[in-house]
């Protein structure tokens, strides 16, 4: 395996990523508080060189959202017509003291 660039570390599971492959992200959330925390909004901008996959988006009782103008405007992922540039959890319900909610999506490398 190669080392990117200014990396000091490779993991020995790691490998380059060939055009059109799949990869999974998880975005962690964890309330450290001691008390449920309401209204949890989670915007994720996609990272250069990908295309996310449609419906792929998934989050505990989360409402998803995508934004096709670079973080502008928000619509129901189900509804897009376009490349979306950011993904959007909104939890439906609080997030209780000391609990990590798992947010995920996939995307495909250009």
């Amino acid at each position: 395996s190669q080392r990117p660039p200014g990396s000091a570390h490779w993991p020995p599971w790691a490998r380059r990523v060939a055009a059109g492959e799949e990869v999974h992200y998880t975005i962690r959330v964890h309330n450290p508080g001691k008390a449920a925390v309401r209204d949890v909004v989670v915007t994720k901008r996609l990272p250069f060189g990908v295309d996310y996959v449609p419906g792929s988006a998934v989050g505990p009782a989360s409402s998803i959202e995508v934004s096709i103008d670079g973080g502008g405007t928000f619509v129901k992922a189900q509804r897009v017509a376009g490349a979306p540039t950011h993904v959007r959890w909104t939890l439906q319900r609080p997030l209780p003291a000391g609990a990590t909610a798992l947010l995920r999506f996939r995307a495909t490398f250009r």
